[in-house]
């Protein structure tokens, strides 16, 4: 491998140097960056800041391997006379105007000498004058060694200015490229960052709306079911209420239809009873005054009749009462003992009758004390479920309000996250463009200081290879 060989970035090197890919190291990215297609790899390790050694040119094979560079021009060996003509065909017209002055200060120089006017043409040929021939050879010599100092001083102000302008350039070059990739680098961190944040923030509210959205959910559907139930349980107690109030007002109906009936028999009793003892009570006082009707009449008959002589006739015949009278006296103590039976009997009937009413009070009594305990029993599990209800609602309603304060907390504590990534997006961007703009500074200062070694080993190289080597060692221990 020739220090003049030219090599070229290919695609995959132009974007490493662009900073697209990070795959080479950072001085071998400076390496890379300083190899453009024009620099052979002497400029190239002198642009880069490095020796071209052994380990320079396996730096280069290794690009080469990986694709990174390709070779232009292999570059040809040439001799001492060849290198130095190179240059002097590069001098520009100032350089040129600078040796025609020198050659005419030279030729004012030997002017003033006494030149001998050129011999008269002679038939033969006129005698060699060695002096004059070897004044005229050292004249030539000095005039070619101080032409040939003048070239060389003129190529080496020559190459001095070239290579001061093309340090100036590839200076402002890479300062433009590393502002243009710094500019890059910060707007790609940002949008990076700001797409992060933002995918961040819209995975959070799905996450959020979604978890809210279940809660939602779940709620709604305990009130739907909390809700069919109160409805179902109302419907429950309306229609248990409904059958006790039928029931009981079919109770009492009954109830008082059969009073009313019992006391229309007890009336009906007590009329036919009154009448009964009536008819008796008459029949009696119209036996008892016939009786008394019959003892007065007897008593006046008695009265009436003659006392009779000493000697009393005898009595009359009684008269035998009438057939009709014993029959009617017959017929009234039939009449009594019939009703003394049918008294009994109704006696026996009513005490039947006063036994059984007093049973169907005591059965009515049982039942509505019964009916009252199944009321009240039924009363108190209506209390208790309106109770176990309240109770119920009270707890749904502490869950739900616990529920609130849960999607409260939660949506503070979202936003609270929100915010301290938001804050520490914005410290990352801030220390990421500080980071970049010192990166920029420091590349910066390492470009503007890559100008003064440059030309401090260009000086050292001028004077002489002891010099370089010198140059060289301090820089290894720098």
């Amino acid at each position: 491998m020739r220090p003049n060989a030219i090599y070229s970035k290919s695609g995959k090197g132009v974007q490493e140097a662009s900073g697209k890919t990070s795959l080479l190291k950072r001085e071998h990215r400076v390496v890379l960056a300083a190899i453009d297609g024009r620099a052979t790899l002497a400029d190239v390790a002198q642009k880069s800041g490095n020796e071209y050694d052994a380990e320079f040119q396996r730096l280069i094979i290794q690009l080469d391997k990986d694709g990174f560079i390709r070779e232009v021009s292999s570059g040809a060996a040439a001799g001492p006379a060849a290198a130095a003509a190179k240059p002097a065909g590069k001098l520009d017209t100032a350089i040129d105007l600078d040796f025609s002055s020198l050659a005419s200060s030279q030729k004012a120089n030997t002017a003033p000498q006494p030149t001998r006017p050129p011999p008269p043409p002679a038939p033969r040929a006129p005698a060699v004058d060695m002096a004059a021939k070897a004044a005229a050879e050292r004249r030539a010599k000095e005039q070619e060694s101080a032409l040939h100092r003048a070239r060389k001083e003129a190529e080496e102000k020559a190459g001095a200015e070239r290579e001061r302008q093309r340090a100036e350039a590839e200076a402002k070059v890479r300062a433009e490229t590393e502002a243009k990739l710094r500019v890059e680098a910060e707007k790609k961190l940002r949008e990076e960052t700001a797409h992060q944040a933002r995918a961040d923030a819209v995975a959070k509210a799905q996450e959020l709306k979604a978890k809210l959205d279940a809660e939602r959910k779940a709620r709604e559907e305990a009130e739907r079911r909390l809700e069919e139930e109160r409805r179902a349980r109302e419907e429950i107690e309306r229609k248990a209420r409904e059958e006790a109030e039928r029931i009981r007002q079919e109770a009492e109906e009954l109830a008082r239809r059969e009073a009313e009936a019992l006391l229309r028999q007890i009336e009906e009793a007590r009329k036919a009873r009154e009448e009964a003892e009536r008819r008796t009570r008459e029949e009696m006082t119209r036996a008892r005054q016939e009786r008394e009707e019959r003892a007065s009449r007897a008593e006046e008959r008695k009265q009436k009749q003659p006392e009779g002589p000493a000697e009393a006739p005898p009595p009359p015949p009684r008269p035998q009462p009438a057939p009709g009278s014993d029959k009617f006296a017959d017929s009234l103590f039939a009449d009594l003992d019939t009703f003394n039976k049918r008294e009994e009997e109704s006696r026996k009937q009513d005490e039947e009758t006063e036994r059984a009413k007093k049973e169907e009070r005591l059965r009515k009594a049982r039942e509505m004390e019964e009916r009252r305990a199944r009321e009240e029993e039924e009363q108190r599990k209506a209390e208790e479920k309106q109770l176990a209800r309240e109770e119920e609602q009270r707890r749904a309603k502490e869950e739900e309000e616990r529920l609130a304060r849960e999607n409260e907390q939660r949506e503070r504590k979202f936003r609270e996250e929100e915010d301290k990534r938001a804050r520490e997006s914005e410290e990352r961007s801030r220390k990421a463009k500080e980071e970049a703009i010192l990166a920029a500074k420091t590349r910066g200062d390492m470009a503007s200081g890559d100008g003064a070694p440059q030309d401090r080993r260009a000086k050292a190289l001028k004077r002489g290879p002891g010099v370089a080597a010198a140059y060289r060692r301090q820089e290894r221990n720098w």
